[in-house]
């Protein structure tokens, strides 16, 4: 590989994320609205604090309150990047530049560990066009969440694996490799599984002439040189060193339940009440859907056959075993140990880190998959090569645009799906604020975040169950007005299709199927 190859690789991503990007102008979902939002406090000097609260897992009191008590904050602090870089730009253009920018890197890095693992430029190249053609992915990485991030560090763990696995070995490479594993934590909640891959991945290969200490230190040290200062931020703000929320999710009975208020409710012994038969089947459904999505959304349909022909070639090269491992372990742990989150975009966020791998294998196993024609029925390889790669980019291509459309833009080119939600917030602001006369409100919301970036005010989630819950949350932050949109909590069910029935909030109007409550907690 020539830097040529990856320059144009780099530059041909560049131009399909940017006309890909063309079609949002919002960040176009929660995961994706938070970053943006705390990106931009973070720019604007006030921190890691938030106006909101999009679940009640830390237990907030009060607003503002400390952030990133669910999420890591690295996504946020790329977000951070633009608005100090391009001062005039928009919100939403500056927040996603460094994202575009890592993303874009994504298909030269992969095809260079293509290279390294399988010595074939042709091969190599084709890995980096499957990644340009990323399919189901292709939405989330020019928009502000970890997709990009966790791509990019993945391919430099693998990277430097490869260069451990070579015996090119100095202090710089388990030093890096404790960096990224670092990296990797700051993005993901599920991070710390990546030390242990690291100090794995340094160990195998002197396991039998024995293992270096000097190495592990160095590869510990780069990892807490990233993460002891927010493990300590986190010690001083949570009591704990790890972000509270996500461990609450170990005990949800149904994904609503991420949303409930107290969230002392959620325990060990409510788990328990569901019984066991519930537990069990949530876990074999988890089971079924986190499978579905490692075939369509990882192996991509067709690409699937070759991705396990290409991971069984490999197998013994220790970036293609470690990664099996992990795979193993994120899918149990979004399956058995965090099934609803898991389901719901928890396993399609956590395996993004694997998937540049996965194009690589997908790309050898075609050429293993024309080696066997032209043994067994003496195909041309180069014409077979040829015809196949070409079926598949095309292929993945047309999948990518299909699922685009559908994603991103809609039935109107001049009107897409994507930015709907942030327009309609934006709407609801001006609607609130005829009626407020005032700019200093405090609203309970669906999406919080979305509607923090929309209407640039406070907002709150409104918590699962019944109206009890939400006038408990309205009444502890003092809410003065509650958007009951379509995507509401089964609890609310009557109160929408009914809402002069609301009692304790008054009916101001409805909007675009959006129902305004006044809620008189801040009276």
């Amino acid at each position: 590989m020539t830097g040529k190859h990856l320059l144009a690789l780099f530059g041909l991503s560049l131009a399909v994320l940017l006309f890909a990007a063309s079609f949002q102008s919002a960040a176009g979902y929660m995961d994706a609205d938070y970053h943006l939002y705390m990106g931009d406090r973070i720019a604007s000097g006030q921190g890691f604090s938030e106006e909101l609260i999009w679940n009640y897992l830390d237990a907030p009191q009060i607003l503002p309150h400390a952030s990133h008590s669910y999420w890591p904050p690295l996504p946020s602090m790329l977000a951070a990047l633009g608005p100090w870089t391009f001062p005039l730009a928009d919100a939403f253009s500056a927040g996603r530049a460094a994202t575009i920018l890592l993303s874009a890197a994504i298909s030269p890095l992969t095809a260079l560990l293509a290279f390294q693992l399988t010595r074939r430029k042709a091969t190599a190249l084709f890995a980096g066009l499957l990644a340009m053609v990323s399919i189901y992915y292709l939405p989330f990485l020019t928009t502000t969440d970890s997709f990009s991030p966790s791509m990019v560090l993945g391919l430099l763990f693998f990277l430097l694996i490869v260069r451990i696995e070579a015996r090119k070995d100095s202090k710089t490479i388990p030093l890096s490799l404790g960096l990224t594993a670092g990296l990797l934590h700051l993005t993901r909640a599920e991070g710390l599984l990546w030390l242990l891959l690291a100090i794995l991945a340094y160990s195998l290969p002197q396991w039998k002439k024995g293992i270096e200490i000097n190495g592990l230190i160095f590869v510990a040290a780069g990892y807490f040189i990233i993460m002891l200062p927010w493990f300590v931020r986190n010690q001083v703000q949570f009591s704990s060193v790890l972000a509270p929320g996500a461990l609450k999710t170990l005990w949800l009975s149904n994904y609503d339940e991420l949303f409930s208020f107290p969230a002392s409710q959620l325990n060990m012994a409510n788990w328990l009440s569901s019984g066991w038969q519930a537990i069990v089947a949530a876990r074999w459904w988890a089971i079924g859907q986190n499978l579905v999505t490692a075939f369509v959304v990882q192996g991509e349909i067709f690409l699937a056959p070759l991705i396990i022909l290409g991971g069984w070639n490999l197998r013994r090269r220790h970036a293609v075993s470690l990664a099996g491992i992990a795979w193993t372990l994120l899918f149990i742990a979004m399956s058995l140990f965090f099934p609803f989150t898991g389901v719901r975009g928890g396993f399609f966020h956590a395996a993004a880190v694997l998937q540049p791998l996965i194009w690589v294998l997908a790309a050898l196993g075609l050429e293993l998959f024309v080696d066997w024609g032209v043994g067994t029925r003496s195909w041309n390889k180069q014409s077979a090569l040829r015809v196949f790669r070409g079926a598949a980019l095309l292929f993945g291509l047309v999948l990518s645009v299909f699922v685009f459309r559908q994603r991103v833009v809609g039935s109107e080119l001049d009107n897409p799906n994507w930015n709907e939600s942030f327009n309609h917030y934006q709407e609801i602001g001006e609607v609130i604020g005829n009626y407020s006369g005032s700019a200093d409100y405090l609203v309970m919301v669906n999406n919080p975040p979305g509607f923090a970036l929309a209407a640039d005010r406070p907002a709150i989630v409104i918590p699962d169950g019944d109206l009890s819950a939400s006038l408990a949350a309205a009444k502890t932050f003092g809410v003065d007005y509650l958007l009951l949109e379509t995507d509401h909590p089964q609890g609310l069910d009557h109160i929408y299709e009914r809402p002069e029935d609301a009692e304790g909030m008054e009916l101001l109007t409805s909007f675009d199927g959006t129902h305004i409550f006044r809620v008189g907690a801040g009276d």
